[in-house]
């Protein structure tokens, strides 16, 4: 929901957490944002987030049957995106960077869970122009790919034809039953999209449902 507080800067247990404040009948918050180079080197300032990446990524209505795993629902800094997507400190920094240096926004989140052993997560980050946005779809892909990888999966990165300036990561086990699936990072306007899905077994997940969704998600106007 619009003004939820978001997660801080710095993980749960962190001193230095944003502070939200919403102005009245608008789309906006401010964030007094501390703690910056330990989070990925954004200035400590007054920014000034918009919360409209709120519209464009997954929602409980999109997965009726599955958990919503309940991340934070606010519109996020580039810190906040990548600590909550990636997996280890060095990824969070590189995609920090990455969102930076396409001129970063504002950001949103979402994951949930189920059913059977299937997690879906879904991100998009408003960057400066539409061009920066698809500049930034296959180094994320190639991150993604690095750092998100299940355990003794094989990972390939290739164009998803049924998807507009997309790439498709494809997360492949060395065995049945065990975990894999498909990461599309693609963008739209000035906003680069991703949306990954990973089942165990991998044969729980499909690449078309995944293009679906994102698809739908895309084209979502409020």
């Amino acid at each position: 929901m619009v003004g939820s507080p978001p997660a801080p800067l710095c993980g749960a247990g962190s001193r230095k957490a944003s502070r939200l404040h919403l102005k009245p009948r608008t789309a906006l918050a401010t964030f007094a944002l501390t703690a910056a180079v330990a989070c990925g080197g954004e200035a400590s300032a007054a920014v000034t987030i918009d919360q409209a990446p709120i519209l464009h990524v997954v929602r409980t209505s999109d997965l009726l049957t599955s958990k919503n795993v309940e991340l934070p629902s606010g519109a996020l800094t580039a810190s906040q995106l990548a600590q909550n997507f990636q997996h280890s400190g060095s990824a969070t920094r590189a995609q920090v960077r990455l969102l930076l240096a396409g001129g970063f926004r504002s950001s949103a989140i979402s994951a949930f869970e189920g059913p059977g052993r299937m997690t879906w997560t879904s991100s998009a980050a408003e960057l400066g122009s539409p061009a920066q946005a698809c500049r930034a779809v296959a180094p994320q892909a190639r991150l993604d790919a690095r750092s998100l990888s299940p355990p003794g999966d094989h990972t390939a990165i290739s164009p998803d034809t049924n998807v507009p300036h997309s790439r498709i990561v494809t997360y492949t086990p060395p065995h049945a039953g065990w975990a894999g699936g498909v990461e599309i990072v693609t963008c739209a306007g000035d906003y680069v999209y991703v949306l990954r899905d990973i089942g165990k077994p991998a044969a729980i997940v499909t690449q078309q449902r995944v293009e679906a969704l994102l698809t739908r998600v895309i084209a979502r106007t409020g």
